[in-house]
């Protein structure tokens, strides 16, 4: 394969990034075939050097995902970043998928089981009061202090799951700049 079919196929590969972006990436390999072949090596060695055109591809997405999760850390940005670093290897699958998903699925459970918590708390008070009126004052006022602090029970709840997933999105942002990092490493 010559200097422009591996840049075809580079490119080919690179179509769901912008077309800025597409020829920035396609310019800078240029720039490396022409200084490496100024210093003697031959077009087959630079290629083997980079590797196939796909996988060369499956890096700069996985790296440009990445680096779009850190400038917003939306739901999709994220989701892209761990998919593009999914396929970039069997560890990096596996990590999104038992470590990612498995951890968002936890973290789900403890915001409904929070707002399952303060809801019950909720019910409590509204059912509870009317019921506990018959009996005495004195049961109103233990329903109602009952049913207030299980309201809070479940927003203290809540504002720390709300922390758990600060931390979780933080593990898994490091994660992906690790992935970033070596990617870098291994093309330099």
């Amino acid at each position: 394969m010559n200097k422009e079919q591996y840049l075809k196929k580079l490119a080919a590969n690179l179509s769901k990034l912008k077309v800025p972006k597409v020829e920035e990436i396609r310019g800078d390999i240029a720039e490396y075939f022409d200084c490496a072949m100024l210093d003697g090596e031959s077009v087959e060695e630079i290629c083997a050097r980079l590797g196939e055109p796909k996988k060369l591809a499956r890096e700069y997405r996985a790296q440009h995902c990445i680096a779009q999760a850190h400038a917003k850390a939306s739901p999709r940005s994220m989701a892209r970043a761990f998919l593009s670093s999914a396929a970039l290897g069997t560890i990096n699958f596996l990590y999104v998928l038992f470590v990612v998903v498995v951890g968002y699925i936890v973290l789900a459970a403890f915001y409904v089981a929070s707002v399952g918590i303060a809801l019950g708390g909720i019910a409590a008070l509204v059912a509870g009061i009317p019921i506990a009126a018959l009996m005495g004052s004195g049961v109103v006022a233990v329903i109602v202090f009952v049913g207030i602090a299980v309201v809070c029970a479940g927003i203290l709840a809540f504002i720390g799951t709300m922390k758990l997933a600060g931390l979780f999105r933080k593990a898994n942002m490091a994660f992906l700049s690790s992935i970033s990092n070596r990617i870098r490493r291994e093309n330099q």
